[in-house]
C-alpha cells in the first residue's frame, strides 16, 4: 500500500506540471512578484528560492557566495498558489524572516520562482442556485476551492455533484497548498485541518477531507458513480486554506447487450451470451474503452434469418461462396467423364461390329454376300424393278469396298461379284 501511495503521488507530480505552463523568474530585491493566470486557470508555485543562487539578471559579479539559497515554496505558496494572481514584493518581512542561510552583510538577495498556470472547472454560476453538477464523463479535471468563494457551487448547502457513467468510479487527490506551512505546526493530530467533505449516498458514505503536511496525496476512490463534493470556505478569505481536488474516471461503462442476450461483468472484463445458444463474445477494459467486438444474437425461432450475427457473417460468406465453387467444379468432372466413358463405349461396339463384319468376309465371303442380299432383297420387296435394280448395284459396290481388303487379288473379287450376281437370279 506504501509503495502503491508513492507511485500515485508521483503520477499526480508529473501529470500536474506536464499540463502546465511554466514560466522562470528573477526578481531582484525592491521588486514585486507579478503571479497571473487567466481566468479559467489558477497558479501553481512549482519552486521559490530566495538568496544567491547564481550570476543572472540580479547578479553580475561573484563575490564567493553563489549558491546560498532558502526553499520559501511555503511562503509563495500561501500567497500565490489557488489564485488567478498575485503580487509579492520582495524582500517583505516574512521572506526576510526566512533567510537562514545567506546571512552576508552588504549584499543583496533576489527572488527565483518557477510557477505554471492550470486549468480548472469553472461550474456554471446559474446552476449553483440548485446543485451545482460536473458531469465528468470520461474526463480527468481540476476543481479549485476558489469556487466556493467566488459561487455558492461546493458549498455545504449546495454540494457539487460528480457523476460518471454507470460501472465507471471516481478518483480524487488533494493539492494541499497549506501543507507545507504546517510542517512546522507542533500540533500532531491525524487532521490538522477540516478542508471538505466526500459524500457518496449510493453507499451513505461521508469522508472528511483533510489537511496535512502532505502536499499531493489520493484521498478517495469511490465504489460507485457518483460522488459530492462539499468545500468548506470561511469568512476571512486571507485564511482560507487553498488547495485543488483532481478528478480521474476510471474504468468503462457498463455495456447494454443486444437482443436476446444476456450480460456479465468482473471487474475489467466484460461477457456477452446469446440465450439460445453458445455464441459468446468476451470484451476486455482498456482505460476508459472496451476492446472487443461484439456481433447480435438475431436469428432465432420466430425471428428473421436474415439477420445473421455481425462476427459470423463473414464465415459464412466464404463457406457459401466455396461450397457453390466447388459443386460447379465437381458438375462440370462428371459431364465431362461421362460424355468421355460414353464416346468410349460407342468406339467399342462400333469396332466390334466391323471386326465381326470383317470376319464373315474373311471367313466365307460368298455367304455374306448372299446373306446380305438376301436381307436386302426383303427389304426392297415393295420397290419398282428399276429401283431395286439401282439399289442392289449400290449394294454390290458397298460390299466390293468392305472385302477388298480381305481378298488377295482382282480375281477374287469378280468371282464374288459373279456369285453375288447369280445368287440374285436365283432369288428371283
Amino acid at each position: 500500500m506504501g509503495n502503491l501511495r508513492v507511485w500515485m503521488i508521483a503520477v499526480l507530480k508529473m501529470i500536474i506540471f506536464s499540463l502546465a505552463k511554466s514560466a522562470k523568474l528573477e526578481i531582484c530585491n525592491a521588486e514585486n512578484f507579478e503571479g497571473r493566470c487567466p481566468d479559467d486557470s489558477v497558479i501553481i508555485m512549482k519552486s521559490a528560492v530566495y538568496g544567491l543562487m547564481r550570476l543572472g539578471q540580479c547578479i553580475d559579479i561573484d563575490l564567493g557566495y553563489l549558491g546560498c539559497q532558502n526553499d520559501i515554496l511555503h511562503l509563495l505558496d500561501k500567497w500565490c498558489s489557488g489564485h488567478q494572481q498575485c503580487s509579492v514584493f520582495v524582500p517583505n518581512p516574512e521572506i526576510k524572516s526566512a533567510n537562514t542561510d545567506c546571512n552576508v552583510k552588504g549584499l543583496t538577495l533576489y527572488l527565483e520562482v518557477d510557477y505554471s498556470c492550470l486549468t480548472v472547472m469553472i461550474p456554471d454560476i446559474g446552476r449553483c442556485s440548485a446543485a451545482g453538477r460536473a458531469d465528468i464523463l470520461g474526463k480527468d479535471g481540476y476543481i479549485s476551492s476558489e469556487i466556493t468563494t467566488q459561487t455558492r457551487c461546493a458549498s455545504p448547502k449546495v454540494p457539487l455533484v460528480m457523476n460518471a457513467l454507470q460501472g465507471q468510479t471516481i478518483n480524487l487527490w488533494l493539492l494541499d497548498f497549506g501543507a507545507l506551512s504546517r510542517r512546522s505546526s507542533k500540533l500532531h493530530l491525524a487532521c490538522q485541518q477540516t478542508l471538505g467533505y466526500i459524500i457518496e449516498r449510493n453507499l451513505g458514505s461521508n469522508v472528511t477531507i483533510c489537511g496535512d503536511s502532505e502536499r499531493e496525496k489520493p484521498i478517495y476512490s469511490s465504489k460507485t458513480n457518483n460522488l459530492e463534493l462539499v468545500l468548506i470556505a470561511r469568512s476571512n478569505v486571507d485564511n482560507n486554506p487553498r488547495y485543488l481536488i483532481r478528478y480521474s474516471v476510471l474504468g468503462c461503462s457498463d455495456l447494454t447487450p443486444p437482443a436476446h442476450a444476456w450480460y456479465k461483468r468482473e471487474g475489467n472484463e466484460a461477457v456477452i451470451g446469446c440465450k439460445a445458444n453458445d455464441r459468446i463474445w468476451r470484451l476486455y477494459c482498456n482505460g476508459n474503452t472496451w476492446d472487443g467486438v461484439v456481433g447480435n444474437c438475431s436469428g432465432q425461432k420466430g425471428e428473421n434469418d436474415d439477420d445473421v450475427s455481425s462476427v459470423y457473417l463473414p464465415v459464412f460468406s466464404v463457406i457459401l461462396v466455396t461450397s457453390v465453387v466447388c459443386a460447379a467444379v465437381l458438375l462440370i468432372i462428371v459431364v465431362v467423364v461421362a460424355g468421355a466413358v460414353y464416346t468410349k463405349k460407342q468406339s467399342i461396339r462400333h469396332n466390334l461390329k466391323l471386326r465381326s463384319e470383317y470376319a464373315c468376309v474373311t471367313l466365307d465371303p460368298t455367304q455374306y454376300i448372299s446373306t446380305k442380299l438376301a436381307g436386302y432383297d426383303m427389304t426392297l420387296s415393295g420397290t419398282s424393278p428399276r429401283d431395286h435394280q439401282i439399289e442392289t448395284n449400290q449394294l454390290l459396290v458397298q460390299i466390293s469396298d468392305k472385302t477388298s481388303s480381305s481378298l488377295q487379288n482382282q480375281s477374287d473379287m469378280v468371282m464374288i461379284t459373279r456369285e453375288a450376281e447369280i445368287s440374285r437370279d436365283n432369288t428371283h
